[in-house]
């Protein structure tokens, strides 16, 4: 890390932008039949997503990025506050 040159901010702010649109497009749009979104990894849909207490099927990549980019963003106002 010392070698890379570009500001720790700039690389937070860019991590978060990329995990924001990853969220953003796991979703696919409903089925005429189906109103309900559906996740593109797992295949599950809102309604029971919400039963399960916001978890997505066991091994998703997508279940956890709200969390992520949580962390990303407190490193980013602590790396603010320093300055």
């Amino acid at each position: 890390m010392q070698a890379n040159h570009i500001p720790r901010r700039e690389r937070l702010i860019s991590k978060i932008r990329k995990l924001e649109y990853r969220l953003e497009t796991s979703r696919e749009k409903p089925y005429a039949s189906n109103p309900y979104w559906r996740c593109k990894e797992c295949g599950i849909y809102d309604p029971q997503r919400s039963v399960n207490e916001g978890r997505h099927h066991r091994g998703c990549s997508i279940d956890g990025l709200d969390r992520q980019i949580e962390h990303y963003r407190r490193l980013l106002s602590a790396e603010e506050a320093k300055s």
